[in-house]
């Protein structure tokens, strides 16, 4: 199995971000994309937040609780 490209996938959550920043239509802008809304905005406020960096792809494994 070859290792998948995950360039072009970052090149497009930069792209859509970037685009988010000026939308009139935020949904519509989300549905080109193919994205939920809920996805869109959590981009936008990474992109917001982080830049770029923001956008890659973050680990799924649940995070650990600190108790005192």
């Amino acid at each position: 199995m070859a290792w998948q490209q995950t360039e072009p996938i970052m090149n497009q959550k930069i792209q859509f971000a970037f685009r988010a920043k000026s939308s009139a239509n935020f949904s519509e802008l989300c549905r080109e994309y193919g994205i939920s809304t809920k996805t869109g905005y959590k981009w936008k406020a990474r992109f917001e937040a982080k830049g770029p960096e923001g956008l890659k792809e973050e680990s799924r494994r649940q995070k650990a609780v600190l108790r005192p």
